[in-house]
């Protein structure tokens, strides 16, 4: 009808177009064309709106574990899966309406849903590994082998197994067959791989039956009707199904290979561990891996966190760290957040509730913008004649958390603050200490760039900007899993 808005299918379209197949046919069919689309190296490609991009599969099969069963019969041919991809790319369900985050409940999704697929795998599991096995200062528990509660076996174990196991699923059609850890060909691998008993205790903890994820499914906090799609998907936390034919099925295959990356990690940490202080302990590894990051060129003139007295207080910790630079002193405050799901997926409660994580981070930096202008003594060796900036160094990614809307509801700490995340102190490691300061001036400085994500805003000030590729993570990664996908040295 002329001039009539275009009505768009709701999100249970799709879901119900899901239902119509058995979980013993779609997960196979899913994994399959998963394993089809890219390769090991699999990161953002232009091809993917135009055709099926990654976070469909995962869609498919998330919802197909909750609300499918062994009685329906569909089959899932081409023109099956086609419709299910057409109904999720042009499903729309309207939002609840506040004008303080009305962008950010739109979009907000969206960008948690797609931009993980968009990061290097190679970064991602080096960074796991440096941060749990290899960063100085982070000795104690949970110490390697203290994990094999958690993972099956030793933190190393597991990330070398996850990795593993994706490649093979790549290369089989989407399937691993567990049997192959009993071979002659696995056992010819020797030191490069684990025992055959520790993958396999690993790849258990990987895996869930149809009735398991579901159950883990439905115990997770549910979503508001119009935020369905960014419901919490059992396979982040056992990417392999058993539907009980012998075979492990990998419906997304970069869950296998982000089984362990940080965030997930400290997900399943808190859950086992919220009693043993484990947040607190996730907050001091990412310090210290974002110091050491900041050092390992030897450019950058860095100070790590101390302790002062205050008259009549006692003992007060700094921030975490100074960068030193021509154009500007760096104040960095590293925290633990937790981006809950609601915030994830850009409800008005859950951004509220990530809004008091990021808040908390800038009244230690106002603080301490406050101590180094009035003179104190404790901080006589960070320069205080130039601009002070404040980074908050978030184990989890917040990619909202520098939008306007944002920082609207945050009081304002004297000095200007950016949300960055570990990948983002990766980039600025490996520039020069003239570059860094100038490119972070510019951007605090430019109403726009500010409310960016710092990668992004990079590119913009920096016009020769190009992701120098970090030492620290090519020689991990080149280290410890390339010799696993049987590969030479990462381009």
């Amino acid at each position: 009808m002329s001039g009539s808005a275009r009505r768009y299918p709701p999100y249970a379209d799709f879901r119900q177009a899901v239902r119509r197949h058995s979980p013993r046919d779609l997960i196979p069919a899913i994994a399959a064309r998963a394993a089809d689309e890219k390769d090991i190296a699999m990161q953002w490609d232009k091809s993917w709106p135009a055709g099926f991009p990654p976070w469909i599969y995962a869609a498919m099969a998330r919802d197909c574990v909750l609300y499918s069963n062994d009685h329906r019969g569909k089959p899932v041919d081409d023109r099956a899966v086609t419709r299910m991809r057409n109904l999720f790319s042009i499903s729309h369900d309207e939002k609840e309406d506040h004008p303080d985050f009305s962008y950010l409940s739109v979009l907000g999704g969206y960008v948690y849903e797609q931009i993980p697929y968009q990061v290097p795998i190679k970064e991602e599991l080096a960074r796991a590994y440096l941060l749990w096995v290899d960063t100085p200062g982070t000795e104690g528990w949970p110490g390697s082998v203290d994990w094999t509660e958690l993972l099956g076996g030793s933190i190393e174990d597991a990330l070398a197994v996850s990795f593993m196991i994706a490649v093979g699923v790549m290369k089989n059609g989407g399937h691993f067959d567990p049997q192959w850890l009993a071979s002659d060909a696995y056992q010819a691998l020797g030191e490069m791989v684990p025992a055959a008993a520790v993958a396999r205790a690993v790849m258990d903890k990987l895996t869930a039956t149809i009735a398991e994820a579901r159950a883990d499914g439905r115990s997770a906090p549910e979503l508001p009707p119009a935020y369905q799609r960014y419901a919490y998907n059992p396979l982040i936390k056992t990417p392999l199904m058993d539907i009980g034919d012998g075979l492990r099925y990998a419906p997304q295959p970069q869950f296998l290979l982000r089984a362990m990356a940080p965030q997930n990690l400290y997900y399943r940490g808190m859950r086992l561990w919220a009693d043993k202080n484990f947040g607190a302990i996730m907050g001091a590894r990412v310090a210290a891996y974002t110091g050491r990051q900041l050092q390992h060129t030897g450019e950058h003139t860095v100070f790590q966190e101390f302790r002062w007295n205050k008259k009549g207080v006692g003992g007060i910790d700094s921030s975490d760290w100074f960068l030193i630079t021509p154009q500007a002193t760096i104040l960095i405050e590293c925290k633990s957040a937790q981006m809950k799901l609601g915030a994830r997926a850009g409800t008005l409660i859950g951004l509220q509730e990530a809004n008091e994580t990021i808040s908390k981070a800038y009244r230690q930096l106002a603080n301490n913008a406050a101590e180094i202008r009035t003179g104190n003594t404790a901080y006589a060796a960070i320069p205080s004649g130039r601009p002070l900036i404040g980074l908050v160094v978030t184990a989890e990614p917040f990619y909202h958390a520098n939008d306007r809307a944002v920082r609207m509801t945050i009081k304002d700490p004297g000095l200007p603050v950016l949300t960055v995340s570990l990948r983002d102190i990766e980039m600025l490691a490996v520039l020069s200490p003239s570059q860094v300061g100038t490119a972070l001036l510019a951007i605090v400085q430019d109403d726009v760039l500010n409310t960016w994500m710092l990668s992004k805003s990079l590119a913009e000030v920096l016009p020769d900007f190009d992701k120098t590729e970090n030492q620290l993570i090519d020689e991990t990664f080149d280290r410890v899993f390339l010799p696993m996908t049987g590969r030479g040295k990462a381009e």
